[in-house]
C-alpha cells in the first residue's frame, strides 16, 4: 500500500507519488467518516485502475457530495470551526478546506478507510 498525503480540496497529493499505482481493481469502496456524525461508503470506478492521484480524486468527488448535501451552519459559537450541520452526514467541524489525508487503509479487498486530519 503506497503511502498517501494529499489536500482534499484541492485534490494535491503532498506525498510526491501521485501517479502510483494503487490497485488495478476498477470498482472500489471508501468510507467517510471524519468530520461527519453518520459514516458513509461510497463506490467509485476508474476505468484501468487507480493510482494514488485517482484514488485522491475520488476522496474529493466523495466529501464534495458530502458537503454539497448540507446547508452550512456557519462557525460554532465564538470558534473558527464550523458549526453542526442538520443533514443525511451531520457534518461537524471543519469546512472541506481543512481536510488532510493522512493515512490510508484496505480493510479488505478494494474497500479503504481514512484518517484525515485537519
Amino acid at each position: 500500500m503506497p503511502e498517501i498525503q494529499a489536500y482534499i480540496a484541492r485534490a494535491e497529493v503532498q506525498s510526491g507519488n501521485a501517479d502510483e499505482h494503487l490497485t488495478s481493481s476498477e470498482k472500489i469502496f471508501i468510507l467517510f467518516n471524519y468530520p461527519i456524525n453518520n459514516p458513509v461508503e461510497f463506490e467509485f470506478t476508474h476505468e484501468g485502475g487507480f493510482t494514488v492521484q485517482d484514488f485522491v480524486n475520488s476522496v474529493l468527488e466523495g466529501y464534495t457530495k458530502i458537503y454539497s448535501a448540507e446547508k452550512d451552519p456557519g462557525r460554532a459559537g465564538n470558534l473558527c470551526n464550523r458549526g453542526e450541520s442538520e443533514g443525511p452526514y451531520g457534518i461537524w467541524g471543519h469546512d472541506l478546506g481543512d481536510l488532510y489525508l493522512e493515512i490510508v487503509t484496505e480493510k479488505e479487498p478494494d474497500h479503504f478507510e481514512m484518517f484525515v486530519g485537519s
